[in-house]
């Protein structure tokens, strides 16, 4: 499991998808406002970075510098993405 020990290389860790193919690279992580740990992180994906779709933390398994996910890349596409500048709020967390 990822937690706030780890965030240095999840922030440095290339994510993939559940058949190894690269989606994109760790963007902004969101912490959880009570419990500190990570919960939320976007991907980079696209030229130069242009779209950072967010997906849960928990979906996320370290794999020395890879981040597979359990899921295919085109589920990771169609995944809202959120301004990296704001906070999530409880709402938003809930909503996503």
């Amino acid at each position: 499991m990822i937690d706030k020990d780890h965030i240095e290389q999840l922030q440095s860790g290339t994510v993939l998808d559940s058949e190894g193919n690269k989606i994109g690279s760790v963007g902004t992580v969101y912490f959880d406002d009570v419990s500190g740990e990570p919960d939320w992180a976007t991907v980079k994906m696209g030229l130069f970075g242009t779209s950072e779709p967010i997906v849960p933390r928990r979906e996320a398994m370290l794999a020395g510098d890879d981040i597979p996910l359990p899921i295919l890349k085109d589920k990771v596409k169609a995944a809202p993405s959120v301004d990296s500048a704001q906070h999530l709020d409880v709402q938003q967390d809930e909503e996503l």
